[in-house]
């Protein structure tokens, strides 16, 4: 009662699995012996337990046999994320092995990472297209962090400086400044950066 409860109160999804091996001892398919409420919700299969995987998602990839084969076989706990493409679903999962090792049961704690996936494909692409337009700009731009290190400078700072890809990442792009002018361009800078203010200043 108290396994149970512990396991029907958490998010995550939760899953017991009997691995089913062929005559060669390579996992081919795998049964839902016990799942929680959430379980569902995460992967979206409808009255698991008691059925096999194969028969929910048929075109299910090799890839997760093997991984539950090895935790089945071998003990080995192992912490992953990876794409289920027949499911159109991301999972973070850990796996460990269960019982009696001849019994070859997994279990599962599992999340449904998918939108944090998409959300992340998504800021990729955004930043892949701000690349693209900033390497293609007449003039230089560049990037920093909250404080105030330099993570990006676009293909025309390094054409005009002669400075070096990542040469002027962090504060290295000072070095492209003359001396006279450094002192005078890294207060304003950082101090406008410190604030959020806008700032202008020339130098050489």
């Amino acid at each position: 009662a108290r396994y149970r409860s512990l396991f029907e109160s958490i998010d995550d999804g939760f899953c017991i699995m009997q691995m089913l091996f062929d005559d060669e001892d390579r996992c081919v398919d795998y049964l839902f012996l016990e799942t929680n409420r959430t379980f569902e919700q995460h992967t979206g299969l409808q009255n698991a337990r008691g059925r096999k995987v194969r028969e929910l998602v048929p075109d299910l990839d090799e890839a997760w046999f093997q991984r539950y084969g090895h935790v089945a076989k071998t003990g080995e706990t192992i912490r992953f994320e990876s794409h289920a493409p027949a499911m159109g679903r991301w999972f973070e999962v850990y796996a460990v092995r269960v019982g009696e090792p001849q019994a070859r049961q997994v279990a599962l704690v599992f999340k449904n990472v998918t939108e944090r996936r998409l959300a992340e494909a998504q800021l990729q692409e955004s930043e892949a297209r701000f690349r693209n337009m900033a390497d293609h700009a007449p003039v230089m731009m560049w990037v920093t962090d909250e404080q105030g290190a330099c993570t990006y400078l676009n293909r025309r700072w390094y054409e005009v400086t002669g400075q070096g890809e990542g040469e002027g990442h962090g504060l290295g792009w000072l070095d492209a400044v003359h001396p006279d002018d450094v002192p005078r361009e890294r207060e304003v800078f950082l101090e406008a950066n410190a604030k959020h203010t806008d700032f202008r200043v020339e130098y050489r």
